[in-house]
């Protein structure tokens, strides 16, 4: 269980492809792989990228594998430069905080029992709801290997008191978070709105986002 934190105040402050059919035909995909990156015999695959209106700028997450297309950790992007890197060990001991604000501990991270380093299994990203109340909400996620990709599901835990229920329960590489406001005062995030956006893939040159 992640500790509460209470406040006075508000929470924060605010090439050319080829021209042949091969190429117009190579892969579409609607998962959630963005960009590969790899670093010696590790690979980071983008899962998701991360909007809100709390504050400004975008924020990502990038799963590690290795040489056997096993997982090592995650890597999460701030959208003020923080860079947060997790070992698999790490996420499984107990959530990890990823985004701090004005000494909040507002986003933690980590990983269920049930997370094999080859097949996956169930993460959680742990939200702050409410700084005045210190209540944290759990949005519940299943990350899955197909193949050479990565998916991710929304899955949340109806039996957990501290589920936030989400309703949407599909494929997803998105997320926007809606601040919680009292007073006209951001106190949080009201809640987590997954959703998926599709890509057209050229594996010889890159990928374009379909808008």
């Amino acid at each position: 269980m992640c500790g509460g934190a209470k406040i006075s105040g508000e929470i924060w402050k605010g090439k050319n492809v080829k021209n042949t059919v091969a190429s117009l035909f190579s892969v579409l995909f609607a998962g959630v792989f963005v960009l590969v990156v790899e670093a010696g015999a590790d690979t980071q695959t983008r899962v998701v990228t991360v909007t809100t209106d709390a504050f400004p700028g975008v924020s990502t997450l990038d799963v590690v594998r290795g040489e056997m297309d096993e997982f090592k950790g995650m890597i999460y992007r701030g959208n003020d430069g923080a860079v947060v890197e997790l070992s698999l060990a790490q996420l499984r001991a107990k959530p990890q905080v990823i985004k701090r604000i004005d000494d909040h501990d507002v986003i933690y991270l980590g990983v269920e029992k049930d997370f094999e380093e080859t097949r996956g299994g169930h993460a959680n990203m742990r939200f702050l709801a409410s700084g005045i109340s210190g209540d944290y909400r759990n949005f519940r996620i299943l990350l899955e290997t197909q193949g050479q990709s990565l998916v991710l599901r929304s899955d949340p835990n109806f039996k957990d008191p501290e589920s936030d229920r989400n309703s949407f329960t599909s494929v997803f590489n998105r997320l926007f978070l809606r601040k919680a406001t009292f007073w006209g005062r951001t106190i949080g995030i009201e809640e987590v709105r997954p959703s998926l956006q599709m890509y057209y893939c050229f594996p010889e040159f890159l990928c374009m986002q379909e808008w």
